[in-house]
């Protein structure tokens, strides 16, 4: 039965990559860009579903700190898979959008280091600084045993990295473009963009319970060997 459950959670994370691929190549070529848009948007998309699954860990994260029992045993491995697939997809995220600035960005009226130009944009700092905590926060089961503590410190860095996107993008736009998106008029846009985000979506579901699939496995199989999720 365990097996089917992980069987089927890789079966919806393909379907929701290769749906998002698809998308991804139907979405039209604009004005300037052309095609190379599809990969910022690529990006840009990726990242609101990244920010869902750092808004769904910071609410069931500290759900968790206050559940006991049984319960809190489930939800707080429900936290470590919402955490690592939230950091897994922001470290290949913020990859993505430092080939994608490079790529469709354009730094020749400026003399200055285009990486230079690049770390010192607001919302490419938010991305490395989330980046560096992320791979603080993977690290957590190896100095916290207990799963409500984890559960709160994973919960609260889920709520603060949409704090700090919030300021981020308050902060300036820098050399970071409009979207071409939200500012086109054009309902084919629109529509091949959420369609691609709702196949990240998948991904990122299947992704999760993929996951916890395997935390679930691992505790079963080495018992008090592992730090007790309690």
């Amino acid at each position: 039965m365990r097996n089917r459950a992980r069987v089927w959670s890789i079966v919806v994370s393909v379907f929701g990559l290769v749906a998002a691929l698809v998308f991804t190549f139907l979405f039209p070529a604009v004005k300037g860009l052309g095609t190379r848009v599809r990969l910022p948007v690529f990006h840009g998309s990726l990242t609101w579903a990244n920010l869902v699954l750092f808004a769904v860990l910071g609410i069931v994260g500290i759900v968790a700190f206050f559940t006991t029992g049984e319960r809190g045993q489930r939800t707080y491995r429900w936290v470590d898979a919402l955490r690592i697939t939230a950091v897994v997809l922001w470290l290949g995220g913020t990859v993505l959008g430092l080939i994608a600035a490079r790529l469709s960005w354009d730094f020749s009226a400026s003399q200055t280091s285009p990486w230079q130009l690049l770390l010192a944009e607001p919302r490419m700092q938010l991305q490395f600084v989330v980046s560096l905590v992320g791979v603080a926060a993977l690290a957590l089961p190896l100095v916290l045993g207990q799963g409500r503590l984890r559960s709160l410190i994973a919960g609260l860095f889920g709520v603060a990295t949409l704090v700090g996107l919030y300021f981020a993008m308050t902060a300036g736009t820098g050399l970071h473009p409009d979207s071409p998106v939200m500012n086109s008029d054009e309902l084919r846009i629109k529509l091949t963009f959420y369609l691609m985000f709702a196949g990240q979506l998948v991904l990122s579901a299947g992704l999760t319970a993929f996951v916890r699939s395997c935390y679930r496995q691992r505790n079963q199989r080495f018992g008090t060997h592992v730090a007790p999720l309690r």
